[in-house]
């Protein structure tokens, strides 16, 4: 079934809270899935983090982001999963997008 989920995101980042991130994540199965996280790498940069698993994981590490928070967006026509994310939640950023068919069912969080 289609739909859009969209999030302000705003992880409560530390100095040493290396890889600690705010996610939005579809969930089929350990095989099948995809997230976005707004992340926290060992640099202690945060930036955008998009890891999409069909059979094995692929992550994609994207642009730091400056401020406290980002906007980050899920949306499925019911057969492909697109990724997204905007840093004033008005203009967004196409990421990614899967063949992620969800032939049964699928848990968003």
């Amino acid at each position: 079934k289609p739909f859009t989920f969209t999030a302000k995101v705003q992880p409560n980042f530390t100095k040493t809270g290396t890889y600690s991130a705010g996610v939005l994540y579809a969930y089929e199965n350990d095989t099948h899935c995809q997230k976005l996280c707004f992340e926290q790498d060992e640099y202690g940069d945060h930036r955008v983090v998009s890891v999409r698993t069909i059979g094995t994981s692929d992550d994609n590490n994207h642009q730091v982001i400056i401020g406290p928070h980002v906007y980050m967006r899920l949306s499925s026509d019911g057969t492909t999963l697109g990724s997204y994310f905007s840093e004033d939640g008005k203009y967004g950023t196409w990421l990614v997008s899967t063949g992620m068919i969800f032939l049964k069912s699928y848990f968003l969080a």
